[in-house]
């Protein structure tokens, strides 16, 4: 949809290769950006459920974007540094991963449960 490319077009002038945010070692940047978009999202002009049916889970739209446009950067960058990363730097990197789906799964932890209920 437009309002999700606007998303993403936003994520990625963000995040744009050359800037320092575009680290690898600064991964956690990208994860800090959504969860304060998306609370920004919640809060603004009454949140996301005010201006799109709840029905729609346009935070869970927003997220699955944000997750294929993250993972199509990994790729790349992974591909562009696999032989020369610091065994730390990327263990670090996976630990905020790793923390970074946990945290989204908790978010919608009760619409999963809902979900798989009525399927």
């Amino acid at each position: 949809t437009a309002f999700t490319d606007k998303f993403i077009d936003n994520y990625h002038n963000n995040f744009k290769p050359g800037l320092e945010s575009s680290n690898f070692a600064l991964i956690e940047r990208r994860f800090y950006w959504i969860h304060r978009e998306l609370q920004a999202y919640d809060t603004a002009s009454g949140g996301l459920t005010e201006v799109f049916p709840k029905q729609w889970r346009i935070d869970q739209v927003l997220i699955e974007a944000f997750i294929l446009a993250t993972k199509e950067w990994l790729l790349k960058t992974l591909e562009e540094i696999h032989k020369t990363v610091d065994v730390k730097l990327l263990l670090g990197a996976l630990d905020k991963t790793v923390l970074f789906e946990k945290e989204i799964c908790e978010r919608f932890a009760s619409d999963i449960h809902f979900q798989m209920a009525h399927e």
